[in-house]
């Protein structure tokens, strides 16, 4: 069942050609946690299945969803509702991590302007106009 919800979003994305920043950077996270996820089967000595990347690893599927997510903004337990196992699993996963982590770890963050800063901090933003790399400077950040 949430297999083929899967498959329907990543459908569904596939017809917007349009790439969202910040869904590729989810995708980037999701990438990272399927990593980690397989590393720690692995470490104990492969008590699951491995897993089918084909069908977990998408960048359609991850943008799909990152863009039906932020539009509804439901909950991960909504989610997962449509398939009990996922969801036990989930929660059993995340009551782990919360007793094991710092109560702060799970405070919302606010949106980073990083960018914002780095230009502040090097008095003035790098040139539009200019192509390439100069001497003592590279992409646009000065070599110290």
């Amino acid at each position: 069942v949430l297999y083929k919800e899967l498959h329907r979003v990543k459908a569904q994305t596939r017809l917007s050609k349009k790439l969202d920043l910040d869904a590729a950077h989810v995708f980037c996270q999701w990438q990272c946690c399927l990593q980690m996820g397989l590393y720690l089967n692995q470490l104990l000595s492969t008590p699951l299945p491995e897993p089918d990347l084909t069908r977990l690893y998408s960048g359609s599927l991850v943008h799909g969803l990152c863009r039906e997510l932020l539009a509804s903004a439901p909950s991960v337990e909504s989610l997962l509702s449509m398939c009990p196992e996922a969801k036990q699993l989930y929660e059993q996963m995340f009551n782990a991590m919360q007793s094991s982590a710092p109560p702060e770890s799970f405070l919302p963050k606010g949106k980073s302007h990083s960018k914002k800063k780095r230009q502040k901090k090097q008095g003035s933003s790098w040139p539009k106009n200019k192509v390439g790399t100069t001497s003592g400077t590279k992409c646009g950040h000065e070599v110290k």
